[in-house]
Parts: structure tokens; sequence; C-alpha cells
């Protein structure tokens, strides 16, 4: 790490650039202790160069990287490698006006970053900060002022009103806090004591180690927070910085601009150096002339066509890809010629460089490499069944040449092969089907080549009703619990809700699942309960919507009636009795029940029973009429015609 033993502490003005508080939190104090401080990676610019890198070690301590770590590859592949919602990187620069400081916030995307970082010389101050993604799903950033030795102490949070993901919102509108205007973002002030205690005391630190290291103490403050998804609270960057007994500096007002280019204002050397034409190396004196815009293909193209081949590696390279990229190698330079993104990059030159370029390019543009393209074969499902199913060739394209027409023979034998004599399957229903059938000879061996048939088993119809079961046995489905699958969603819904009496109906309101009506679809329950991660099957969830309330529909689920389940489940009911007929129609006696009753009791009545240990002889049974007797008849209708 870089020792700050050169350092003088009167160079260090945080109230002139806000951007040397975070140098001032870098510098060891003779006395006290360092701030713990958390702070995002941030780069500082400086003359149009990478100075300093600050980071926050695992003990929270504030770091600086060695300078070999301030190369473009790697500043650009750690901001890449940290790519959140669209955002690569956080771009601070002040720029000072007559009225007021200006400190330009601007969250760049990956492609605003790139460009930053081929115009980085154009930068005089400035610093780039990892995005920190927020806890919520909106951008939010803390404001705390601190002024009269604490005596007036003010906390405020800005939230943005789209979500940070939201692509369909612009970037400037999505991402503004208190840079941005007031339609998209809403301010509030943070009352709870834990909070603004805990703000407080990180401002006081702040001040202590200033005073410490620079021997100058602060009375008024403004600084910017953020909490982050890992509910750190973030230091960002200060705005205001006013010193006891020095003069005051102009307070630094927060804005967003929605362009990076535009914002990077050059200074009178750069914009110098910038008039030079890279390809005649003619200076710019009006400052219009060097604006015109040629692709490396065309440069490329031109060099070809204006120069040799040359055994020196170092001149197959365009003298204007050469100034603009110092570090490419000539192997590095082959590879990146055979990319789109390379041979389509951009570089200004005048205006006669321009046409002499294109006019030279056009001529000779088939000579520049063509970048592969990959062959897009488009095949129907039959070609695609067919190649699966045929046999691999090695030889995949067959030259037309090299096919040599067959003759086709006149004769042909076929022959379908059998199942030899020992192998016969017998019918179980009719013993004679399947018998051998006796191969058939051809006539003339000799005659031709043979074609054997062989016969392939014919698919059966997943339509078919007829199927025997011990083909195709019965898959039974399993048995849905009624009450394990309630008391399965009753114990989840006890342990997250928090209300008294825990319902449906309000955790899907927490989870933005509003509903409209109390009959509700089964596949809102089921994101409900993938949310809360309660397995549960379709078939449940039917089971559920029948018991609840049975409706034509088995997907649909009554939520009054579930959320009283899930209080106090339903007792089991007893089964309906079966209406009685009021008019029941009493039908006669039979002869045998007429005799049972004792009506015939003056005739004899034999018993068949015959117990068997002792056997006794039958008797001789009287001969018994089989019709009735005038007295028996005569009584039976008196009965009837009652």
């Amino acid at each position: 790490m870089t020792q700050a033993v050169d350092l003088n502490p009167l160079e260090i003005r945080p109230d002139q650039d806000p951007i040397d508080l975070l140098t001032c939190l870098w510098v060891k104090p003779s006395k006290g202790k360092a701030v713990e401080l958390q702070i995002p990676d941030t780069i500082v610019i400086d003359h149009g160069q990478f100075q300093q890198w600050y980071f926050t070690s695992k003990y929270g301590e504030i770091l600086r990287r060695r300078r070999d770590k301030l190369t473009k590859e790697r500043v650009f592949q750690f901001f890449q490698e940290r790519l959140t919602a669209g955002i690569a990187a956080v771009f601070v620069h002040a720029v000072p006006t007559e009225k007021e400081n200006v400190l330009y916030i601007e969250h760049l995307t990956l492609p605003a970053l790139e460009s930053l970082m081929y115009r980085i010389s154009t930068i005089q101050s400035g610093m780039l900060q990892a995005f920190i993604p927020p806890k919520s799903r909106y951008n939010s950033m803390i404001q705390t002022i601190y002024a009269y030795e604490g005596c007036h102490f003010q906390v405020t949070k800005a939230t943005n009103l789209h979500m940070i993901i939201n692509n369909v919102v612009p970037l400037s509108e999505r991402s503004g806090t208190f840079e941005g205007t007031s339609v998209y973002t809403s301010q509030k002030s943070i009352t709870n004591p834990t909070l603004v205690a805990q703000f407080k005391h990180i401002n006081e630190q702040i001040i202590q180690h200033t005073n410490n290291a620079i021997g100058l103490l602060t009375t008024r403050i403004t600084l910017y927070f953020k909490v982050g998804a890992d509910d750190r609270i973030y230091f960002l960057y200060p705005s205001t910085v006013v010193y006891q007994n020095v003069d005051g500096a102009t307070p630094c007002s927060l804005t967003i601009h929605p362009g990076v280019l535009v914002t990077l204002t050059p200074s009178p050397e750069v914009g110098q150096r910038r008039r030079k034409c890279p390809s005649c190396l003619r200076l710019d004196e009006s400052g219009d002339c060097v604006k015109f815009l040629v692709t490396y293909k065309s440069i490329v193209a031109a060099h070809i066509a204006n120069t040799s081949n040359d055994d020196n590696l170092h001149h197959r390279i365009p003298p204007i890809i050469r100034g603009a990229n110092s570090s490419l190698s000539f192997e590095k330079y082959q590879k990146s010629l055979k990319t789109a993104s390379f041979q389509y990059k951009t570089i200004e030159v005048c205006e006669d460089c321009c046409r002499s370029i294109n006019s030279t390019s056009q001529l000779h543009e088939k000579d520049v490499p063509k970048t592969p393209k990959k062959k897009c074969v488009r095949l129907s499902i039959v070609d695609r069944v067919m190649q699966l199913r045929g046999p691999k060739n090695d030889n995949k394209t067959l030259n037309q040449s090299n096919i040599t027409p067959v003759v086709p023979s006149t004769t042909c034998c076929i022959l379908q092969t059998t199942r030899p004599a020992s192998a016969v399957i017998l019918s179980k229903r009719k013993p004679l089907v399947g018998l051998p059938i006796p191969p058939t000879k051809p006539k003339d061996q000799s005659s031709g080549p043979t074609i054997s048939i062989k016969t392939k088993q014919r698919p059966v119809s997943a339509a078919a009703t007829t199927l025997r079961q011990t083909q195709f046995p019965f898959i039974q489905k399993p048995i849905v619990s009624i009450q394990e699958s309630l008391e399965k969603l009753r114990n989840k819904v006890m342990s997250v809700s928090y209300d008294q009496v825990p319902s449906i109906q309000s955790l899907l309101s927490e989870h933005d699942l509003t509903t409209y009506h109390n009959i509700l679809h089964i596949n809102y329950l089921s994101t409900l309960c993938d949310t809360l991660q309660v397995p549960m099957l379709p078939e449940e969830w039917k089971a559920i919507a029948m018991y609840c309330e049975p409706h034509t529909d088995s997907s649909l689920v009554d939520l009054d009636v579930l959320d009283e389940l899930i209080c106090r489940p339903r007792a089991p009911q007893p089964p309906k009795p079966r209406p009685q007929s009021s008019k029941c129609i009493e039908k006669p006696p039979d002869y045998n029940a007429l005799r049972d009753m004792g009506y015939f009791s003056g005739r004899r009545l034999i018993s068949n029973q015959i117990t068997k240990e002792e056997p006794q002889p039958t008797p001789v049974a009287p001969v018994v009429p089989n019709e009735l007797t005038d007295e028996e008849r005569l009584w039976l209708d008196s009965i009837l015609t009652h």
C-alpha cells in the first residue's frame, strides 16, 4: 500500500473539492484511532489519469491499491463483473460555475463506461464508484446535515418511484434520488431514534478524524449515504464541508445529467491535443475540422492498398490504429481484426483524411478479412427423424461428380423370414392357430439378388381402450389427504403471519397478489405457497377447493371458507338421512307369512329338521292338498277386502 509520508495535509481541502475527503479519511492521524467506515470501491481521476483506488478492508479500514492496478483493462473488468440492473458504475465530478459548484452524479451503463475509458484524458477531476445495489427494489439515498457541534442534525431519505430493474423507464429517471427531479422521487425525514443516533455517530467520527488528520475543525458538513442489500451503511461522497475560521466555500448542489459525453468539459491543454489529426498530424486551429468519423475497417483497407508486403510486423499495423492503441501487439491485432466490434470502432480525423480513407477503402474492401458467420441450417421434422434413424455417415457431403449410376436388376426374389418348424406358438383360444408355414423356395436361385423383409410390430394407438390389464397395468393415483394438506398449510400460515387472526387474504396482499373477489383461482394460491416454500400439489389444491365450497369448477377456492378452516378446522358432518316417503302402501302378507303368524294353527306341521346324533325314521307324511279349502279361501278374501 502507498504510504502518506510525502503528503502535505495543507493540500487536502475537502471544502474546495469534495473528492479530497476520501484522501483525508485514508490519511492515518498522528493521534487517535482510524475511522471504521464502509465505502464502495472508488477510483479518483485527476488530470485525465487514474490516480488512486480506495476500498474498505475486511476490518473496516480505508486502504489504497497499488498504482499498477490502475490500468484501463483492470478497471473496466472490475466494473463489468459488478454489473447490476444495467448499471456498471457511478461517475461523480464537480463543475465550478460563477454562482455555485455543481456536483454531477451520473449512473453509467457498460457502453457509457467504455466510452468514458476512451475519453479519460478529457476529465480534469472526478471519481468512479461501484454501484451499491439497494436494499429494496427502488434506488434510495440518505442525506445527513451536521452543524453547530451536533445541535442541528437532520437525516433525510430520498427514494425513487420507479423500480431499478425496470428497463422500460430511462436510466436517469429510475436511478436519480437527490440529484433527480422531484417528480420521480419522494423525500421524507427519518425519525427513528436508533438510525438517527447511528448516522450521528458516523458524522462525529468523520469530523474527529478530519480534525486529527489536517487540523481543521468542521462546523457544517453534508454527507450522503446508502443502505446496501447486505444491510450495511456505505458512505458515498460529501457535498458541503465548512471549516472554522476559514473562508466559506461555495456549497455544491447535486444534479443529474442525461449524458456522460456532454458533461465532460476538457481543459484547454487537452483541447489543444485533440485538435491534431491522427492521420496527417496537422493542427486544427479553428477546432471544427477534426470531427469526421472513420471506422477501423476502412483504415485497414486503405492501409493495405497504400503499403506493400513488409516483413516488419510493426509497419503492418496502420499508424492511426497504433497511435490510438499503443499497447496493441501484432498477434492481438490479427485476432481483433476478425471481430466485428474491432472493425467498426471509430476515430475522429480531418475532412481530407476522411475522404481519402473512404475512397481508397471502397476499392480494396475485399482485402479485409471478413468476420466468420455461422451457417444456419433449418431442417424439417422429417429430415430430423431420418437423420436420427439413419446410419451415421462420416461423409456428410456427397460430390455429384463421384456418383456412379447403378443399373437395376430386372428380376428379384422377395422372401419373408419365417420361424423354424420347432418354434411352434399355439394360441390359448384356438389350438390350430400358429402352425408353421412351410417356406417357399424360389424357382430360380440364380435369377437375381434376394431381398428379405422383416416385419416390425405395429405400434398400439394411445387411444385404444380394449387393452389387457396384464399388458398395461392400471396405475392408481395417490390418495390426497385433505386434512394433512390443510394442516400443512395451517402451520405455515401460523408461523409466517404476525396477525392475531391469520388469513390467506392478508398474506396475498403482503406479497403483492391483489384479489378483488372472494372466489380465487388455485394458481394464485400456488404462487403464494411457492413464495412461502410450502410444497403443494395441484391435486391437493383441487381437493381443498372442493372441500371448502363445492363448485362446478374444481379450480376455484372460496377464501372466506378457507380462512375459517385455517383458524378452526371443520368438524366432520354426519351422513344425511334418506328422505322417507309420506305415503307407505302396505303389501298383504303371503301364504308362508300367514302360516308363521299362526293363522293355520289347526293344521299339522311337520318339521324337516333331523338331528345327526339320533337319526329317526321319517314318518309317512299325510296327503296335503295343493289347493286351499273353502274355509281358508273365505278367510283370506275377508282379510284382503278389509
